[in-house]
């Protein structure tokens, strides 16, 4: 995550860049091969042979990549962009929560009417197609616009995570649910992280390639560069509206190349899963069996089927006095 970070400011050749890349790959080969070889390994990696949990778990993964992704960008574009405080920022996001809140029912009954992967995959497309919309933003583009394709994200990402955690649950017996779980929790989290990491590399980049800062003293050239609301302060500073609107401008730059991003991940994830994600879980894939038809019930005493409910002359006898 260092690494990620750190690059689009001293490059990717840069030592430093390089030694925490190398660190990182030497540390997670060591990690892997020691959780494979102990018999109680922390995360359980021989849980990924299974093809349904490990499809459905890259699926949610690359979900919470592109939900976290978009987070990054988007209450940035309404505050400082569109100049919205924290609390009308956060009521301008509501469209979001209202995708999500229909689209992971609707995932749900399509998962038990079908197969696994229909949802998850028109999900990962409906979410790639809300982000492409939103990657067309301009500055003067109304909120209408943003709601709409912003209640699209959220449709496609409720219809596709909630099948994929039910798939991940679903190709593992229920002793190993719990496990199955954890791990996937720990992969979102990690895809979380990946996602602010990498997108926001991004959009640092884009920014501070798009922004013009000619005729700027070097030392406000510079902290204009570092970020939005430095450009924005900056400007304020210097009473230049003209510095202003170029760094929303160099903003809205950083935010289309995101989410074109985000949405060509989305539908990679999409390909991946309509061709790899398998439907229904089965006895060999881990899967519970189904129980087997009950036995039928013993007779009673005196004839009376177990069934019946008990007569309290009988069966219930009243104590003496």
């Amino acid at each position: 995550m260092y690494a990620i970070i750190e690059a689009p400011g001293r490059g990717w050749s840069d030592p430093l860049v390089v030694s925490a890349l190398a660190a990182a790959g030497v540390l997670l080969t060591a990690f892997v091969t020691l959780e494979l070889r102990i018999a109680q390994p922390m995360i359980d990696l021989r849980l990924f042979a299974r093809p349904q949990f490990l499809w459905a778990s890259v699926a949610g993964v690359l979900v919470t990549f592109g939900l976290l992704g978009m987070l990054f960008v988007l209450p940035q574009y309404l505050q400082l962009v569109k100049g919205h405080d924290a609390f009308d920022t956060g009521l301008r996001l509501l469209p979001l929560i209202g995708g999500l809140v229909i689209g992971a029912p609707t995932g749900e009954r399509l998962a038990a009417r079908t197969r696994y992967r229909i949802p998850v995959t028109a999900g990962l497309l409906i979410l790639a197609a809300g982000l492409t919309i939103g990657a067309r933003t301009d500055l003067d583009t109304g909120y209408g616009y943003t709601a709409a394709w912003m209640a699209t994200v959220g449709l496609g990402i409720g219809l596709a995570l909630s099948p994929a955690m039910d798939a991940v649950l679903g190709a593992l017996p229920p002793e190993r649910a719990g496990a199955g779980t954890a791990i996937t929790m720990t992969l979102r989290q990690i895809g979380g992280a990946l996602g602010v990491a990498l997108l926001g590399s991004l959009l640092a980049q884009g920014y501070t390639n798009r922004l013009d800062v000619t005729g700027l003293p070097a030392d406000a050239a510079n902290t204009a560069r570092e970020s939005i609301a430095a450009g924005l302060a900056v400007a304020a500073r210097l009473g230049d509206p003209a510095l202003a609107t170029a760094a929303k401008i160099a903003y809205l730059q950083g935010m289309t190349i995101v989410l074109y991003t985000t949405a060509a991940i989305a539908i990679l994830s999409a390909a991946l899963t309509a061709a790899l994600l398998p439907g229904r879980p089965t006895a060999g894939d881990g899967a519970a069996p189904e129980p087997a038809d009950p036995a039928p019930a013993a007779p009673l005493p005196g004839g009376r089927d177990s069934t019946e409910p008990p007569r309290h002359d009988q069966d219930h006898p009243r104590p003496s006095r």
